[in-house]
């Protein structure tokens, strides 16, 4: 029956049928009900329904619930619209999921605003962060970067070490051709990100004539120093692997991949040998690639031929990237 069920997880409003059927439809069908969480309030609506959102959420993630059973096979969970208002501690006090493994979060400007916006009362401090997101612990983090025109005028990455269980990155920016060469990483992350972290991919979907002030403004501050906000995290993150994935990539100048691995190339052949050995360096060039989405989907997933680039962006859009 499980088995049957699987082939409903495209259709999760008929599966959900069938789990009504009786106690053994559903507890067959619960973790595939329950795999993918995923949680997506209003930002667009006055604050009293955000606040009546919250409170409905909040009840269905209560712990103390009938729910938790089911929450403990949630493995994935999807934020979008990630607003301080589930933070307040008087409405949302807590989330129970304890078999988490990724943690895929939606970062625009609500959510920079949630961690850096000084207006706050009590204004935040280095330490503060979202109560809730601090009681999850994945070992996977997604953070999908829609707005980041605050973080280039001086707000800050987000503090990754609340993320304390975390193994593996991902960084999805939406960037412009002309800006890939100066988008920093660390606007996705703290100055400072855990250097146990086992590996940070950045998906870089680029955007056909995409422009806008911040990132002017950010190219022409950085004008002349291509890639060296990419060289800094190479060298700074010496234990942790790197993939770099090119979306879009027909809209690309030939040879951008081998431009962008040349640059982190130079830079590592240009370090001191006192802190970087000719061998360290050898191996660090190893643990740093970059790829077109195909051939990482191919190599790293084994999906060879089964999807082509839009297809494969569009299924990764809907949280299926791991």
């Amino acid at each position: 029956m499980i088995h049957i069920f699987q082939y409903l997880t495209n259709d999760l409003s008929t599966l959900s049928r069938c789990s009504r059927v009786s106690k053994l439809f559903e507890r067959c069908a619960s973790p595939i009900l329950w795999y993918h969480l995923r949680l997506h309030p209003s930002i667009d609506q006055p604050d009293p329904y955000l606040i009546n959102s919250t409170q409905r959420i909040r009840r269905f993630l209560d712990p103390s619930s009938s729910m938790k059973e089911k929450l403990k096979q949630v493995k994935i969970l999807t934020v979008h619209h990630h607003s301080s208002h589930w933070c307040r501690p008087d409405k949302f006090p807590s989330i129970f999921l304890p078999n988490l493994i990724t943690l895929n979060i939606q970062v625009d400007e609500e959510f920079y605003n949630h961690f850096h916006d000084r207006t706050r009362t009590p204004a935040p401090t280095s330490n503060s962060s979202c109560p809730l997101l601090l009681e999850l612990k994945p070992k996977n983090l997604i953070l999908r970067i829609h707005g980041f025109e605050r973080v280039i005028y001086g707000y800050g990455g987000i503090p990754l070490g609340i993320f304390d269980k975390v193994d593996n990155v991902f960084l999805i920016p939406r960037v412009g051709i002309g800006y890939m060469a100066y988008f920093d990483p660390y606007e996705g992350l703290s100055r400072s990100p855990p250097s146990r972290i086992k590996s940070i991919t950045i998906i870089y979907k680029v955007i056909p004539d995409y422009t806008s002030s911040a990132q002017e403004s950010m190219k022409q501050r950085r004008k002349g120093n291509r890639y060296a906000k990419l060289q800094k995290m190479v060298e700074d993150l010496g234990d942790s692997e790197i993939s770099l994935i090119i979306v879009l990539q027909r809209y690309l100048s030939e040879g951008v991949e081998e431009e962008m691995q040349q640059a982190i190339n130079i830079h590592l052949d240009g370090l001191p040998e006192k802190f970087w050995s000719q061998e360290k360096k050898e191996k660090r060039k190893k643990m740093v690639g970059v790829l077109s989405l195909q051939r990482w989907v191919a190599e790293r997933w084994r999906w060879e031929d089964r999807f082509d680039e839009d297809e494969v962006w569009g299924w990764e859009d809907e949280g299926g990237i791991l």
